[in-house]
């Protein structure tokens, strides 16, 4: 069964499930623009639907996600020109 469209049309992005029961996505690759994302959103099981959450800092691809007690961190990507070594909260 096919689920809803995210809000943006995004690929190469950061996913991972949160305490909360939530599917996060961070940046990634695509939207309206065709270019690096720091867009996020988050699919909210109860409602059915995803719903945007802050953004990132720095837009980035490819980059890796982990779920910790205190928040979820991003980790890395590619910005377009450069591989990034900084990690977001």
């Amino acid at each position: 069964k096919k689920g809803p469209q995210m809000t943006s049309r995004r690929d190469e992005m950061g996913v991972i499930l949160g305490d909360d029961g939530n599917i996060f996505a961070f940046g990634g690759y695509g939207g309206n623009t065709h270019d690096y994302l720091s867009s996020c959103e988050k699919f909210n099981p109860q409602k059915g639907k995803w719903e945007p959450v802050a953004a990132l800092k720095k837009p980035r691809r490819s980059l890796c996600c982990v779920c910790m007690p205190d928040g979820i961190y991003c980790i890395g990507g590619f910005d377009g020109k450069n591989y990034l070594k900084t990690v977001e909260k």
